[in-house]
């Protein structure tokens, strides 16, 4: 058996780590196009606490793909990818879960539910509890 040359594990590890680039970039990539869809939907005025997030996150990915963390630099554009989707439906949308709708409706149920439902209780006339008709027994 011979040997493998220097130059063939030269070689094997210069393929090798540049394919652990390929992920990150591409999730950095992602993310950049997340972060342009919020830029035009205006998540910076209507989501602030998303967006700023996904901001921190992307330009923290940068840094770090620029160490050649690339872990790292994967892991903070997902979630950088995450927050911007969020913020970018939150800014066209109102909200970014699917109840929110149901939630609006029926918050506008109580704001019209005011004549209904008093802002004050009459304690003069509220029925007895329980404790009144236990001293009842005892006498």
């Amino acid at each position: 058996m011979t040997r493998p040359s220097a130059a063939l594990i030269l070689v094997t590890l210069g393929l090798s780590s540049g394919c652990i680039a390929i992920k990150p970039t591409a999730r950095l990539a992602s993310l950049e196009e997340a972060w342009h869809d919020a830029n035009e939907a205006e998540a910076a005025e209507e989501a602030i606490y998303e967006h700023t997030l996904a901001e921190q996150y992307r330009l923290k990915a940068r840094e770090e793909w620029g160490y050649s963390d690339y872990g790292a630099a994967e892991d903070l554009a997902r979630k950088g990818e995450n927050y911007a989707r969020r913020a970018e439906e939150i800014a066209r949308y109102g909200s970014a879960d699917e109840g929110a709708a149901d939630r609006a409706k029926a918050r506008e149920n109580l704001e019209n539910a005011e004549d209904i439902v008093p802002e004050e209780v009459d304690r003069t006339t509220a029925p007895p509890t329980n404790a009144d008709e236990e001293d009842q027994w005892d006498e």
